[in-house]
């Protein structure tokens, strides 16, 4: 029993020191800046580097009904509404927290609250504590991706 023991020590010990270690300050600014980048991104009205920052996978669905449409778009229709509401976007990221899913650093889960300023038929406009949420993937080369994102806003009236 004592071997046993032993044996199964020096496994875990093993296993312990190939496992190569993850820098969870690193992974989290990694995604912290791709979140950034994404919300500079719909600032700036880049459509095409939006819909890159997604993983493409023609099974995503998204639902906007309080842009018009009561149906499921994709996410060139969900932009094309959005910047038609709101003209000179402007989001702020406040309290991002950044959790690794596995440690692999494969899978990152995000929680955030938004600030937007925007102007909507004239008017300029602002809202407070916005819900953003979300995973980011990262593939084997490097590259961040959004497999799902939520984001929650009032449509102007």
């Amino acid at each position: 029993m004592r071997n046993l023991s032993l044996s199964g020590l020096l496994v875990f010990l093993l296993l312990t020191a190939c496992t190569p270690k993850v820098d969870t300050a690193l992974i989290k600014l990694d995604a912290q800046n791709f979140i950034e980048n994404f919300l500079n991104e719909i600032n700036q009205g880049h459509s095409g580097a939006i819909e890159a920052m997604f993983v493409p996978d023609s099974s995503s669905v998204l639902i906007m009904p309080g842009f018009g449409r009561k149906d499921h778009s994709s996410l060139k229709v969900v932009l094309d509404a959005f910047y038609r509401h709101y003209q000179q976007p402007e989001f702020h990221l406040d309290e991002l927290q950044i959790y690794i899913v596995e440690k692999s650093d494969a899978l990152l889960w995000f929680s955030a609250m938004l600030s937007f300023d925007y102007e909507s038929e004239g008017f300029d406009g602002s809202m407070d504590g916005i819900p953003f949420s979300g995973l980011i993937r990262k593939s084997e080369g490097g590259k961040l991706q959004f497999m799902q994102l939520h984001l929650s806003l009032a449509v102007p009236h």
